[in-house]
């Protein structure tokens, strides 16, 4: 298991970006990868959490979405299977709404 983004609070409007997770297609054996995100607080007007899992094929110099979480505003967990195996990995988040707070972590799975 490889935790992309780590526990951490989130109080800006924007596109973020974790650091990069190298599994998948490079790795021999990897047939599969799951993504958790766990959201352990969320708060403000109308906040909202859009996190993408993104691949590339190419060393990181292109991205790809591959698969989204549903968008929240509450504490929520939630796993997903990315549909596509590759070398390298990140994940694309957004936060919208006005003053939004949001704790989470989100985990990457490669079996």
């Amino acid at each position: 298991m490889k935790t992309l983004l780590d526990t951490q609070t989130i109080s800006a409007v924007g596109t973020s970006y974790s650091p990069t997770f190298q599994a998948g297609a490079s790795e021999s054996g990897i047939n599969a990868v799951e993504a958790q995100q766990n959201v352990t607080d969320a708060s403000g007007t109308t906040p909202t959490l859009d996190t993408t899992v993104q691949y590339s094929f190419d060393g990181g110099a292109t991205w790809h979405d591959t698969t989204a979480f549903a968008q929240t505003a509450i504490v929520s967990e939630e796993t997903i299977s990315p549909a596509q195996i590759a070398p390298l990995y990140r994940l694309k988040y957004v936060v919208g709404g006005t003053s939004p707070v949001f704790t989470f972590t989100t985990a990457l799975f490669a079996h």
